[in-house]
């Protein structure tokens, strides 16, 4: 089998967001439950308020990007997308487009299905761009 995706996706699908989510929120709860006496600020409340919504902006927008990634794989007759709880396969004429945009350091890559899947019909992944040519001369193949 092989890995589409790159190895970063582990860390931004699920380390990222795990431990933002917990230092960050244990953070903001320490703050909310503290009395305002025991807060050296000049406005306990406002500092309350900037941790709360802090704490649900970040969090909605890791929702929205960093938990769509997923790992993604091939053989020689499906791909397997994996949220690293699940794992399905997708034969390649499934696939109606593909496309990578690049980022950073990274790419991103995205593969629209024809049917809506258990993922949705659009899957998202960081890319491993060498090994990506691999998957899209595959899905050409089957396609022709």
């Amino acid at each position: 089998m092989i890995r589409i995706s790159s190895s970063a996706t582990l860390i931004f699908a699920l380390f990222i967001p795990l431990f933002w989510l917990v230092f960050f929120g244990s953070l903001t709860l320490a703050i909310i439950l503290a009395d305002s006496e025991d807060l050296s600020f000049s406005s306990p409340f406002l500092i309350k308020l900037f941790f709360i919504c802090g704490f649900i902006l970040f969090g909605t927008l890791i929702y929205f990007t960093l938990f769509r990634l997923k790992r993604v794989e091939m053989d020689q007759e499906f791909i397997y997308v994996t949220n690293y709880i699940k794992t399905i396969k997708i034969p390649f004429h499934q696939i109606e487009k593909m496309r990578i945009k690049p980022l950073i350091k990274l790419s991103l890559g995205k593969i629209k299905l024809r049917h809506k899947g258990c993922f949705g019909s659009t899957i998202y992944f960081l890319c491993d761009e060498a090994r990506y040519g691999l998957l899209e001369e595959k899905v050409r193949e089957i396609s022709n």
